[in-house]
């Protein structure tokens, strides 16, 4: 009977800390919700503030790019300066997707993860956060050019099980616009002053290229087949995006009008997203006889087989 009464002693100590434990996790499950609900009001309010910006421009979109600048705590960097990074951060990605017509982008500093959010502000305004302060250019372009990207392959909210890929290719567009905006500030930057800065660039791009975890054997197939369910759940895990990012940069750099390509990345029905083969068939299927190369190039780094056309 003792050994009875012991363990049943045994099982209600244990339930009961099973419940604490439950309610402590509630507890700070509910903490985490309020923070968010807070987090996200402030953001909803934010961005109402920033699309303001655009009033008054026009609602076609722009024949050359229209980067708005919000007045706020850029730390000890101008607003004219930093419109001048953001400029030259998105010209390499916007040009060699054959400068298509945009709505007007509004930038603003905000804490938190940078994003463009799916919400469009009056006159369709693009609405782009940035969590820079100070005079770190190439961090501003690294930031801007992401989400350019992301614009540029008319990025959407539906279902994605390939979220992912486009995560990886707007960290590649970072890479490519900070390898040429290199090559421009050489030469002809924003101010002449700035032409020293071109160095920091370069090596602000290569500082994450060489940080990029190696795959194994140089095998893209086996790596995603490893990491293939973090990739489905985990879209933005930064770390396999920038393995991926390294991989594509050298096919858009030997292919720039590849970026003509990323503007029908995200125009297909949703339902192509179920697999990634199936998603790069479609998006093969949808680009220029130009642009095959690029999406060619792309598969077979996965050993993905496309159609004949």
């Amino acid at each position: 009977m003792r050994v009875l009464v012991l363990i049943l002693a045994f099982s209600l100590s244990a339930s009961s800390s099973v419940a604490d434990e439950r309610d402590e996790e509630i507890a700070k499950l509910k903490k985490r919700i309020t923070v968010l609900e807070a987090h996200n009001r402030v953001l909803s309010e934010r961005l109402t503030q920033i699309a303001a910006l655009a009033a008054g421009l026009t609602s076609r979109p722009q024949a050359d790019l229209a980067i708005i600048v919000a007045s706020d705590d850029w730390g000890d960097a101008q607003e004219r300066d930093v419109g001048q990074v953001l400029n030259s951060a998105a010209l390499p990605v916007w040009e060699s997707a054959g400068s298509p017509p945009l709505h007007p982008i509004a930038v603003a500093n905000h804490p938190g993860n940078p994003l463009v959010a799916y919400e469009r502000g009056p006159l369709d305004t693009y609405i782009v956060l940035l969590n820079v302060r100070g005079r770190l250019w190439a961090k501003l372009a690294y930031q801007f050019s992401h989400e350019m990207a992301h614009i540029l392959a008319n990025y959407r909210d539906v279902p994605n099980k390939q979220r992912w890929f486009e995560e990886a290719i707007c960290e590649c567009a970072s890479l490519y616009s900070l390898r040429r905006m290199a090559r421009t500030w050489k030469t002809t930057p924003p101010y002449p002053n700035w032409s020293s800065y071109a160095d920091s660039l370069t090596d602000y791009a290569n500082d994450r290229i060489n940080g990029a975890a190696a795959i194994p054997n140089d095998d893209l197939t086996a790596w995603y087949s490893a990491n293939k369910s973090t990739l489905d759940t985990d879209p933005t895990n930064r770390e396999l995006n920038q393995v991926v990012a390294v991989e594509l940069l050298p096919i858009f750099e030997k292919y720039p009008n590849g970026w003509k390509a990323v503007r029908s990345l995200n125009l297909g029905d949703p339902t192509e997203n179920g697999t990634f083969h199936g998603y790069l068939k479609a998006w093969y299927s949808r680009v220029s006889e130009s642009e095959r190369p690029v999406v060619s190039e792309i598969a077979t780094l996965f050993s993905v087989t496309l159609p004949e056309r």
